[in-house]
């Protein structure tokens, strides 16, 4: 055809080695879970021509099923009664609960981070150990609640009631814009004095 002769040995030598690259080049798109990370690892080429330690060969994607992303995110509980309720060690991040009844409840150690208690009723409530940062107490009942070791980074306390609540042991405390503090433990351990 073209002048190139083969003889019968070099047409198996050629049909090996296009097979060859056949089941290679096809291996080289295949997916394969990586155990470490529950990603997927997409390969271009890897069985070729992409060194293992290379960012092509070792680049992640996220997987949609993992534990992580199906894990939900901002529950709505938005003037639920949810009095004497067990959230402890509840990953409830950007939660809202404006307007709850959450009296009596216990959010022990839980992450609360970004959380909305507009004008919730946490009167009583354990919020020992709670991560709260970044989280919304604006006009919040936080009379006797428990708060003893909580994250509070740039917590919004703003007009909320902490009367005669526990603050001992709490992180990054600001209680401007508090409307009461009486009888309120502070972060020291001493009660709140005014003078």
């Amino acid at each position: 055809m073209l002048g190139i002769h083969f003889n019968t040995s070099d047409k198996w030598i050629i049909g090996i080695l296009l097979i060859g690259l056949f089941f290679a080049y096809k291996n080289a798109w295949r997916t394969t879970p990586n155990e470490e990370t529950n990603s997927v690892s997409q390969n271009a080429f890897y069985a070729t021509s992409v060194p293992p330690n290379s960012p092509i060969a070792t680049q992640t994607y996220p997987n949609p099923f993992s534990e992580e992303a199906l894990k939900p995110k901002g529950q709505n509980f938005q003037n639920a009664d949810l009095r004497n309720k067990d959230f402890k060690y509840a990953d409830l991040q950007e939660a809202n609960f404006r307007g709850a009844n959450l009296s009596g409840s216990d959010f022990e150690s839980a992450n609360l981070q970004k959380a909305d208690f507009f004008k919730a009723n946490l009167s009583g409530a354990n919020l020992k150990n709670a991560d709260l940062d970044f989280a919304g107490f604006i006009g919040a009942d936080l009379t006797e609640a428990d708060l003893r070791g909580a994250h509070l980074l740039s917590t919004d306390f703003s007009g909320a009631d902490l009367s005669r609540a526990n603050l001992t042991g709490a992180w990054e405390v600001n209680m401007e814009y508090v409307s009461d503090l009486t009888d309120t433990i502070m972060p020291d351990g001493k009660v709140y004095d005014p003078n």
